[in-house]
């Protein structure tokens, strides 16, 4: 299975919700225990697993931006988006620890 055959497949939608309440699940352990280190990692490792499991969908699509529906396409730039706001907060709990 090639790239371009694989990015079709994928739910970008789904994919942006998963790693959105990813995100809001972090930031509620940063904001409700943010002196309990063993539950800032445990947060930290859960955050950081998603997004080595999403990386690949952050990258460009390339020729299958032109398969993706308009919906899909809004996902993708959210998934992106999203990976970034992870790399963020990764490294600014990072800082903290």
């Amino acid at each position: 299975m090639n790239n371009t055959s694989l990015r079709v497949s994928v739910d970008y939608i789904q994919a942006a919700k998963r790693l959105h309440e990813e995100l809001l699940a972090f930031n509620e352990t940063l904001q409700h225990t943010p002196h309990d280190h063993t539950m800032l990692q445990r947060a930290r490792r859960q955050l950081e697993t998603v997004v080595a499991q999403m990386e690949l969908l952050g990258e460009d699509p390339g020729e299958a931006w032109e398969s993706l529906s308009v919906d899909q396409r809004w996902g993708y730039l959210r998934v992106a988006s999203l990976l970034g706001t992870a790399a963020h907060e990764l490294r600014r709990l990072e800082v903290k620890l």
